[in-house]
């Protein structure tokens, strides 16, 4: 079980995209990018999502993330940053807000999938960790990506999706 809102408790506050000499402006407009409809279409991502019913006194349909819906994108800019007093690249317009998020991914084997009758809709090849200092929870996917693709003797241009977390 994962819990991001909680990861703020767990590491020292650090900027690590500072660390790696990326400045806010940059970080603005990739957020930016990143809450505009069309970028789905444009960078060619299907997202398999399907609606999730939540009974209770009024039943709730669930399909889309709503945060994205909150930005203001003219007052990204304008945001305060955390971490430093003197600047950084993080606030609360290009982060993660802190709430949890849900999802489920129903793994089986092929035997298993024809009793119920399902068609796989991906098939995972392989997955890899790499850690690095504590307060580093961002950076070892730059370790960890070579290591599974050396591992599955795959170059990355033959993977199809990648679930980065």
């Amino acid at each position: 079980m994962e819990s991001m809102s909680n990861i703020a408790f767990l590491f020292k506050a650090v900027d690590t995209l500072d660390m790696a000499g990326v400045k806010l402006a940059p970080t603005n407009k990739f957020t930016l990018v990143h809450v505009q409809k069309g970028l789905a279409k444009k960078m060619k991502i299907n997202t398999r999502a399907s609606k999730t019913r939540v009974k209770g006194k009024k039943d709730l349909d669930f399909l889309v993330d709503e945060e994205y819906k909150n930005i203001d994108l003219k007052d990204l800019p304008k945001l305060p940053t955390i971490f430093k007093d003197d600047g950084g690249n993080d606030n609360c317009g290009n982060s993660s807000s802190f709430n949890d998020g849900a999802a489920a991914v129903v793994l089986a084997t092929e035997s298993a999938a024809k009793t119920v009758k399902t068609k796989p809709l991906v098939r995972i090849v392989g997955f890899q960790d790499a850690g690095d200092d504590q307060w580093n929870f961002v950076l070892p996917t730059v370790h960890a990506i070579p290591k599974l693709l050396e591992k599955h003797e795959v170059k990355k241009e033959d993977v199809a999706l990648w679930e980065i977390s």
